[in-house]
């Protein structure tokens, strides 16, 4: 018997304002895409986005010869 593996590890639940959560939808309507796959992907794009700017602050040395 085949085994199906789990596309997610894990789920979190946020609460939204009835008024995002309004917006949201009338973009995903707008889009025809599923709410879930349009916040995870902002989600996403905030992280990237987040560790680029942690990425560029760091200060990297030369290495002494």
């Amino acid at each position: 018997m085949r085994k199906e593996k789990n596309i997610y590890n894990q789920q979190i639940t946020a609460r939204l304002t009835n008024d995002l959560v309004n917006r949201v939808d009338a973009i995903c309507e707008e889009k025809m895409l599923a709410r879930g796959s349009v916040i995870r992907n902002w989600i996403q794009r905030a992280v990237r986005d987040e560790e680029k700017v942690k990425d560029s602050r760091l200060i990297t040395y030369p290495k002494p010869c």
